[in-house]
């Protein structure tokens, strides 16, 4: 799945939440929810399209995930980044921004730690339907850096209609004790309303619940 240099201009999805196979705690702070909550972003959220976004690349703590190590909880043997967007939209578009840790001075490339490959998983109600593998393009280091943008209605001819977003992570960029990492996840898509019928049917049961209360 090939990625295009332009983003869709299109709403930001809010609210995602995500887990991982394994993360970095406390004192460190790298934990999954870090990835998709803007931390490090310049913009927070407010901005109309992830287009608009790049990510810091210092401090590390509290701004992006890392899974487990050598030496740091043990080898994470099948990494994996889940987003939950909290309710099913028509996703049009995903920015991702590797890992970008500052590198010091002659000291060892802490990218490298980003995801290289990746399988793509998707569904409404559980990442059970593969949509492909992608390759990320390893972070720049730099505190402008804007991520990499996979337009989704490019790749598969239309909106990836799903609630959940998974990267099952094959392999890193060479970086230090078999770390992966990522900076941030952003979504750009459209809520997907639900059915009137099931819309009335929860109100039925809404009504009918209050009536017995009565």
């Amino acid at each position: 799945m090939a990625c295009s240099p332009t983003a869709a201009v299109a709403a930001i999805i809010t609210g995602e939440t995500a887990t991982a196979s394994s993360q970095i705690g406390a004192p460190f702070n790298r934990v999954a929810s870090q990835a998709v909550d803007n931390s490090g972003l310049s913009g927070g959220d407010n901005l109309a399209s992830t287009a608009d976004q790049t990510h810091v690349r210092f401090p590390p703590n509290s701004t992006m995930w890392l899974s487990t190590g050598n030496g740091f909880g043990g080898v994470d043997p099948n990494p994996t980044f889940t987003v939950d967007l909290g309710a099913v939209y028509d996703v049009t578009g995903v920015r991702v921004f590797n890992y970008n840790e500052f590198n010091e001075p002659n000291g060892p490339d802490l990218t490298g730690r980003g995801v290289q490959a990746a399988n793509v998983l998707v569904g409404q109600t559980a990442p059970t339907t593969p949509l492909g593998p992608i390759t990320l393009a390893k972070a720049t280091d730099l505190a402008n850096y804007t991520g990499q943008y996979f337009d989704l209605v490019a790749l598969t001819g239309g909106p990836v209609r799903t609630r959940f977003f998974e990267l099952d992570i094959q392999s890193n960029w060479g970086g230090d004790n078999s770390f992966y990492g990522l900076s941030e996840l952003q979504f750009d898509g459209t809520l997907v309303p639900e059915p009137a019928g099931l819309t009335m049917l929860a109100a039925a049961g809404f009504l009918l619940a209050r009536r017995r209360r009565q």
